[in-house]
């Protein structure tokens, strides 16, 4: 199921996880509202959980409800859901039916009636993140170099690999200054086998006088395997 078709089936499937309990205070909302009311496809998985604790997604959210309250006012509690093999970071907003979320990839999707229904793409979050917190970024013109890191995930298992923010937040607590992330994928086509590794990486731009303090804490030069190429759909996932 391509990352589409899995954000729609989350909006269609809000009135389970609302009536489990696992998406908060859930209501009809006002006029317009958005109506959740099929149910999740048979034999697909559905599940809320607490998240880990990612500082930079809840702060991504608490400036969209900051910038935009009307469509997504404050208060919503940000959710952990593993749905059809991904993982999703969601605030649902009850009272107007809208939906924001954060792929592990750092997409962000929304979806609602300010939407008009549509799934829609904002595309990364870290453009977002550099006027949140612009001490977290660092100058586009300044030198720079491609450090990689495995994100960890493996086939099958939606809450395997570690979120993109979470290996960001290696370099920032470490004082490194990141100019961009992206994602890519060491080889494509691997035959479809679960628990075997899915051979996502994460990439950042670093300063070059830093790549030897990213390499201590795991990181790796771009190589043979990991390219340093950007693949979007290894965001999506």
């Amino acid at each position: 199921m391509d990352s589409m078709t899995g954000w729609k089936r989350l909006a269609a499937v809000g009135a389970t996880l609302c009536a489990a309990g696992l998406l908060g205070a859930c209501g009809g909302g006002g006029d317009g509202a958005m109506k959740l009311t099929a149910s999740a496809a048979p034999g697909e998985r559905v599940q809320a959980q607490a998240p880990v604790t990612l500082p930079d997604a809840e702060a991504f959210f608490d400036w969209v409800e900051r910038m935009y309250p009307k469509d997504f006012p404050p208060g919503a509690v940000s959710q952990s859901i593993e749905h059809d093999t991904r993982h999703y970071r969601v605030r649902h907003y009850p009272s107007t039916g809208n939906y924001v979320g954060l792929m592990d990839g750092g997409l962000v999707r929304a979806i609602g009636p300010f939407t008009k229904g549509e799934l829609t793409s904002f595309g990364p979050v870290e453009p977002y993140l550099c006027q949140i917190k612009p001490e977290l970024c660092m100058p586009v013109n300044s030198p720079v170099e491609r450090v990689v890191r495995d994100a960890g995930g493996r086939q099958c298992e939606a809450t395997s690999a570690e979120p993109l923010l979470q290996t960001r937040r290696r370099l920032t607590d470490a004082g490194i200054a990141v100019a961009l992330s992206d994602c890519g994928l060491a080889r494509v086509g691997v035959p479809g086998v679960c628990g075997v590794t899915d051979t996502r990486y994460w990439m950042f731009d670093i300063p070059k006088a830093d790549v030897d303090k990213a390499l201590a804490l795991g990181f790796s030069r771009t190589n043979d395997v990991y390219s340093g190429q950007p693949m979007e759909m290894a965001c999506t996932w």
